[in-house]
């Protein structure tokens, strides 16, 4: 995911290209937008912001639907693999997230293979989220198997930036030299998100919700954000309230 995509990923690895394009070459292998801004045709190859832009061919399907969103990852992942072999070069450093989950894996060879570095930005953490999401247990041949994986791959990459402490600890748990692991947060730009009164809150007046107590989460909706605690939180603490789904 990157430019012109304003899903999270996009968001901060365009910001990202874009502050280490102030100082150094910096070029961006992506695909075609396949979120928020799906349906568009972006061009093959562009210069956004002094950021050199490839996008490779691959799936650009409803993600929604599991098949389809399978076969994104797939061809995407695939067909970045390749342009990674076309374009890194000796000593690069290559910059590269946990998703689509086969990505950072083939990436990591293209870049063994042309002799560059990878850094890998840990967005997910398996086999840890598909057993949060239910999709096999703890302990299974396969949860053993992409575990096995996943050390191979923290062990193979230079620099590991995670986002959190507690991510921070669990990839401590895969990678034998700890040394390699940042902290680095996500942040937010305070021009543009910044508190208001609740007399001047438009969103809050347009959903008549001025003057009642309002809890909120921003973030994504999917398989892994445990959405379910929140509203068996809000029954638990509000057993007598009303509760309404916005």
């Amino acid at each position: 995911l990157f430019y012109p995509e304003e899903t999270s990923t996009g968001h901060f690895l365009t910001k990202i290209a874009e502050g280490l394009a102030d100082k150094q070459p910096v070029t961006a292998l992506c695909s075609q937008p396949t979120y928020s801004q799906r349906g568009i045709l972006a061009p093959k190859q562009e210069i956004h912001d002094h950021v050199k832009i490839y996008r490779s061919w691959g799936g650009r399907f409803n993600k929604n639907h599991l098949t389809f969103r399978v076969f994104n990852f797939l061809t995407i992942s695939f067909s970045l693999f390749l342009s990674g072999l076309l374009l890194f070069g000796r000593d690069d450093i290559v910059i590269v997230v946990t998703n689509p989950p086969l990505l950072p894996f083939l990436i990591t060879i293209a870049a063994k293979l042309k002799r560059s570095k990878t850094v890998l930005l840990v967005h997910d953490v398996y086999p840890e989220v598909l057993v949060a999401a239910g999709i096999f247990e703890s302990g299974t041949f396969f949860h053993k198997f992409i575990l096995k994986l996943n050390k191979w791959l923290y062990n193979n990459v230079e620099r590991i930036i995670v986002i959190g402490r507690d991510m921070q600890k669990l990839a401590s748990s895969k990678c034998t030299d700890k040394a390699k692991i940042r902290l680095i947060t996500n942040w937010a730009d305070l021009d543009i998100i910044y508190p208001l009164p609740r007399s001047k809150n438009n969103l809050l007046s347009s959903m008549g919700l001025a003057n009642k107590f309002v809890v909120q989460y921003c973030g994504n909706m999917g398989r892994t954000h445990g959405l379910e605690y929140l509203l068996h939180a809000a029954e638990e603490l509000y057993p007598r309230l009303p509760l309404r789904k916005v």
